[in-house]
């Protein structure tokens, strides 16, 4: 590489610096540890180990208090009563589903419980949250259970209860239940199984290397043992002469062997028995780290010094690297002939400072647009999870220092058009965005810190910041005037009605997404009799001019209409109906309020029909439509396009439909009672339709009309009885109810020939096929 050359008196005074400052500490460190360590090291050791003997003796008791609360909370446990002995746990599905639950929750709240049973005397019954319900069968096994309740106290450990095979041991805590605490017999037990893998686990982690460590009731069997030596098993000899120590204090020794081993003794009471904890170490294990150690602080000393020289010299390449990479992020390779490195690492730096300074003007430029994204998020309660600090940061940040201020809010919304100047739907978001810039460049000239919000229909939101040194009567007068000025603006600029709420006034920026929701939420309360209304949030009365008489009549009418299918009936209906509602109220809420009833009343009727409205308006929210819109033209055209138009389209499918089902009865009647009196108004009368209505829908199926259906049945069944009987034509036009001319005469135009003629054709060609 070319920075070789630069290698001189600099690299060889800190290659001699770096020797001294690496050898002469490794030598004075490695006699000093030999020297005074070892044995500092092995009392360190000694207390270590018996400093988590300790630990590992309250650990333990700590777990067995805990399930002493537990086993006690159990106990007073009110859903468990003498109702257990009379329930069923197989009908009663949901009791036992219930108990198992609780059962498996109790198991999971502390690391000593293996399992939590329930056991009823009564009817032999055992359940637990691992083997579900099951019926004691076993004499053996019973009369085991039966003996868990006839012990003394309510609460005992047992060493001898009945366990699946799957556990390691009948050690459990038996917690009998009682119908109240007066009584002497119980009824059943919750039968507690202490985890043994658990506590053996826990024992076998809390030792040194070939250790013995064994818990035990004091004058009572063993509990746990933990033993895992590379030595070879366990001596049942070195175990019983552990056992039999009696040890006043907290650690002694005991020789095993010709093997010194340090015995850590410590006692715990739970359950009404005393507990002890045995910890039996080889001395030599205990020690095994520390001549590790002290041969190891030599070695390591030695190899220091000898690792000194060489990382001495690595060290010498590796200050002089700093200076290859600030070059190589300029330039490859630097190999310019009496260049100093320092300069020209100068040069390059001034050169990436101003390119530094040009992208933060852009960024400066950017700021206004990050802080009005950051405001909008605002705004729109999305920033809910950052605390007031957090947010006021964040606009220090992007240049908004907002300490001790106050923030208030305004709204406005355009209306319907006035003067005669109208705008169509889709000029409706460059209205708002007109409307946008209108109010930015007012609040402009009179504020410094504002944000203006634009909610894409047909209204805004404004936010402004002021001093807390300004009294409330003077920004309530300045917020007045802003609002005056910009009214006026609108109205001249846009024509178009124009309604401006002022809001509150809050103390934290916190407070600003809902104030200015509710500023956006008042605005509802507008009249829409008045041209261009100004507000005050502190002064609305909800409930002012918020009743007034609801038109049934008028809405019963245009539900007639649309069940009758009439078009033009149902829209002046629904036009009267907002003259009427107007003609009370101009309040824009409660005219929304008197449209959702009237919607409400369109879909029940739909119901009554029998129409599926998820179909029929394509699973459309029309309440959510409808509040969505402002004017009043176009709600009444929303509702004829988008609830009437459906609605008729439905009821015209389904008049249809009825009117089919009903010509097909017809005919069957007809078939059956061609023989009677069967005039068109008798046939009407029948099914309780109108003369006209029936010919009308009775062409549509049949494709001809009444009478002309009739005669050609009736025809049919003339030509039907000449084949097949004997009868005479005067009898048979009896039968049909004609004259036996008007029968010969309509016989021979549709047939071509007189019934005898027929008759005798048709007799002919029988007699012909005979032969």
């Amino acid at each position: 590489m070319g920075f070789s050359r630069y290698k001189g008196a600099f690299y060889r005074k800190s290659l001699i610096t770096i020797l001294l400052i690496t050898c002469i500490p490794i030598a004075l460190m490695g006699v000093t540890l030999y020297a005074m360590g070892t044995g500092r090291i092995v009392k360190e050791l000694n207390g270590s180990h018996q400093k988590q003997v300790n630990q590992s003796i309250q650990r333990l008791d700590d777990y067995m208090s805990q399930l002493e609360l537990f086993v006690a909370r159990l106990s007073m446990e009110p859903s468990f009563n003498s109702s257990l002995e009379d329930t069923n746990f197989i009908q009663q599905f949901d009791k036992t589903k219930e108990i198992d639950r609780f059962l498996t929750l109790m198991r999971d709240t502390n690391p000593l419980i293996q399992e939590v049973a329930l056991y009823i005397e009564k009817s032999d019954t055992f359940l637990s949250n691992d083997a579900g319900y099951r019926q004691i069968r076993n004499e053996a096994e019973s009369a085991a259970f039966r003996e868990l309740l006839r012990q003394d106290k309510d609460i005992a450990w047992n060493n001898a209860v009945p366990f699946p095979a799957r556990y390691q041991s009948g050690h459990a805590v038996i917690v009998k239940l009682k119908t109240s605490i007066y009584d002497t017999k119980a009824y059943g037990a919750f039968i507690v199984y202490i985890n043994q893998k658990f506590i053996n686990d826990y024992l076998s982690q809390v030792t040194v290397e070939d250790a013995l460590t064994l818990l035990m009731e004091k004058g009572g069997p063993l509990v746990s043992l933990s033993y895992n030596s590379s030595r070879g098993p366990l001596n049942e000899a070195m175990l019983e002469q552990i056992k039999a120590l009696s040890l006043e204090n907290t650690v002694s020794t005991m020789k095993y062997h010709n093997e010194q081993y340090s015995v850590s003794h410590g006692s715990l009471s739970r359950f009404g028995k005393n507990w002890s904890y045995l910890s039996a170490a080889p001395l030599s294990a205990i020690m095994k780290p520390v001549q590790f150690i002290s041969t190891l602080i030599l070695l390591v000393s030695a190899a220091g010094i000898v690792s000194a020289l060489i990382l001495s010299w690595f060290a010498s390449e590796r200050i002089y690297k700093p200076f290859r990479q600030v070059l190589g992020l300029f330039q490859k390779e630097f190999d310019s002939e009496g260049t100093d490195e320092a300069v020209y690492i100068e040069k390059q730096w001034v050169k990436q400072l101003k390119q530094q300074q040009v992208l933060e003007a852009k960024v400066k430029q950017s700021i206004p647009s990050m802080r009005e994204s950051f405001l909008m998020q605002l705004l729109q309660g999305h920033l809910y999870y950052f605390n007031e600090e957090e947010i006021m940061a964040k606009l220090h940040l992007l240049d908004w220092d907002l300490d001790n201020h106050r923030f208030s809010f305004l709204a406005f919304q355009l209306s319907g058009a006035f003067d005669k100047v109208s705008f169509s739907n889709k000029d409706e978001q460059l209205i708002t965005f007109a409307q946008y810039n209108v109010v930015q460049e007012i609040c402009s000239t009179r504020f410094d810190k504002h944000f203006v919000i634009n909610y894409q229909n047909l209204s805004v939101g404004v936010m402004i910041a002021f001093s807390w040194d300004m009294a409330d009567e003077e920004i309530q007068s300045g917020l007045r005037e802003l609002a005056e000025q910009i009214v006026s603006s609108l109205a001249a600029v846009l024509k178009r009605r124009v309604t401006a709420i002022i809001g509150k006034t809050a103390d934290s920026i916190m407070e600003a997404p809902d104030c200015l929701e509710e500023a956006r939420n008042a605005l509802q309360y507008r009249d829409l009799n008045e041209s261009n209304q100004i507000l005050l949030l502190d002064e609305l009365n909800p409930k002012e001019g918020r009743t007034i008489a609801y038109p049934f009549e008028i809405e019963k009418g245009i539900i007639h209409a649309l069940r009758s299918g009439n078009v033009e009936e149902a829209g002046n209906g629904l036009r009267l109906f907002m003259k009427n509602v107007h003609s009370q109220t101009g309040l824009h809420l409660v005219i929304q309020n008197a449209l959702v009833k009237l919607l409400g009343s369109v879909h029940e009727a739909l119901l009554k029909s029998g129409v599926n409205m998820i179909e029929l308006y394509e699973g459309s929210n029309l309440y959510q439509d409808l509040m969505g819109l402002n004017e009043t033209d176009e709600k009444v055209e929303w509702f004829e396009q988008k609830v009437f138009a459906p609605f008729l389209t439905a009821v015209h499918s389904s008049q249809e439909l009825q009117m089919q089902n009903m010509i097909q009865k017809v005919i069957q009647y007809l078939e059956q009672h061609y023989t009677k009196d069967l005039t068109f108004e008798s046939i009407a009368d029948e099914y309780g339709v109108s003369m006209t209505k029936l010919s009308r829908a009775f062409k549509s199926v049949t494709g001809c009309t009444y009478t002309d259906y009739l005669t050609r049945l009736r025809l049919e069944k003339c030509k039907e009885l000449l084949m097949t009987t004997d009868m005479k034509v005067n009898d048979i036009a009896e039968l049909l109810r004609y004259q036996p001319a008007y029968l010969i005469r309509i016989f021979k135009k549709a047939e071509q020939m007189t019934p005898g003629q027929y008759r005798e054709q048709h007799s002919s060609s029988a007699a012909g096929g005979l032969k």
